[in-house]
């Protein structure tokens, strides 16, 4: 049997650093990696609702 385990990752950024993509660009690495060096066959996201950039 094969079992699967969950990452999970949060993240803030202050808001001198919004906008400029820093997280696009980070999460969009880790996740070619955990895919890639991990086999990771899922993603779950949620976001702050409130963050309409996110939303």
């Amino acid at each position: 049997m094969v079992y699967f385990h969950p990452y999970c990752l949060t993240f803030t950024l202050a808001r001198s650093h919004q906008g400029k993509d820093y997280t696009t660009e980070a999460v969009t690495m880790l996740l070619d990696y955990l895919f890639i060096e991990h086999n990771l066959h899922r993603v779950r996201a949620n976001c702050d609702q409130a963050n309409i950039a996110s939303a």
